[in-house]
């Protein structure tokens, strides 16, 4: 697979990824109403849409695979530290939502809902900022392909 077609393949990963954050932040709302039947609705949409997500879920393999794909190699150094670090603490905050819900009830969703919203914004916030590298990327590759035609 070219890079190219890997700056394609994240960009389809992101609308999927942020098509579930709508989702995830619909079920928080009904996991935080004052019904019960919605709440436990609201549980178990958010147990669902966490198998779903490798973001929400904290797979530390899907951020690896992201983080060593071609097109996030030929961002410069400085910022795929950057990266690196805030996979890190993504995985460790949805680590802790994920306990959360592990043992969240009905009686007790104002927690879970608080740290899952944090979670939620801090995924939007990766999300837009792996897209910025993305265009820097294309940016850089329509470069190329302009030298390259020059020079023909």
């Amino acid at each position: 697979m070219n890079i190219r077609d890997t700056v394609e393949n994240l960009h389809r990963e992101h609308d999927e990824e942020a098509r579930l954050l709508g989702a995830f932040e619909s079920a928080l709302e009904l996991a935080v109403t004052g019904d019960d039947e919605k709440r436990s609705l609201g549980l178990s949409e958010l147990r669902n849409i966490v198998k779903q997500s490798a973001r929400i879920r904290g797979s530390s393999a899907h951020d690896s695979e992201a983080l060593n794909s071609p097109a996030f190699l030929l961002v410069d150094g400085s910022e795929r530290a950057r990266l690196k670090e805030t996979l890190f603490h993504l995985e460790r905050a949805s680590y802790e939502f994920r306990k959360e819900l592990a043992f969240a009830t009905t009686f007790s969703t104002e927690e879970l809902v608080g740290q899952g919203r944090r979670l939620a914004a801090s995924i939007r916030e990766q999300i837009a900022y792996e897209e910025e590298l993305l265009r820097e990327v294309e940016a850089e590759l329509s470069g190329d392909s302009a030298r390259l035609t020059s020079r023909e």
